[in-house]
């Protein structure tokens, strides 16, 4: 070991080593990536792997675990172009859901059985529109709904449904106007 001078003092220099059990694991370990841009458990191969297939691995319950404990379903920044189906296994226990920044094109039907959530966030993906019966399944507990940065065209008359709706943000979206349900 080489000493290291700091503020005029010499300190033994160390090397720190993280312990295995206080790593966290790396960001998208639930779900491996295919060529595709879909996620499947990871340790699945693609014959095996489909829309109602059981998690596979402990890493995988463990993390669905997780979502349903805090109740929060954290997917941003991971390049998904459609929700993992194992997000529907969380159900009522999920309040919020984040899927910010990915590539989601079509609005994922697995939300409708997120029947608590209070806070849906979907911003800068791709999507183009909002199911009805989406926004139906969620009319009794979202707060807040943030669509910014899409491709949104249309906003349906359903979204006059959702009772506690708090807040709203569809900009940077391609509406030319808003629905006169909004607002109601």
């Amino acid at each position: 070991m080489e000493p290291s001078t700091r503020f005029g003092q010499q300190f033994p220099s160390a090397r720190f080593h993280t312990p295995t059990f206080l790593r966290s694991p790396p960001m998208g370990s639930c779900f491996g990536k295919s060529e595709s841009g879909s996620y499947s458990p990871r340790g699945s191969d693609a014959k095996s792997s489909t829309m109602g297939a059981e998690l596979s691995r402990p890493n995988d319950k463990q993390m669905v675990t997780t979502w349903k404990r805090t109740g929060i379903v954290g997917l941003r920044d991971r390049a998904l172009k459609e929700m993992p189906p194992a997000v529907g296994q969380v159900g009522a226990d999920a309040k919020v859901l984040d899927a910010t920044n990915n590539q989601l094109s079509v609005f994922p039907p697995v939300i409708e059985q997120l029947t608590s959530l209070q806070r849906l966030v979907l911003s800068q993906n791709l999507l183009t529109h909002l199911p009805g019966s989406a926004i139906s399944a969620l009319a009794n507990s979202l707060k807040v709904l943030l669509l910014e940065s899409n491709r949104i065209e249309w906003l349906p008359d359903e979204l006059g449904s959702l009772v506690r709706l708090e807040k709203l943000s569809i900009r940077n979206n391609r509406m030319a106007k808003l629905n006169p349900c909004i607002g109601e």
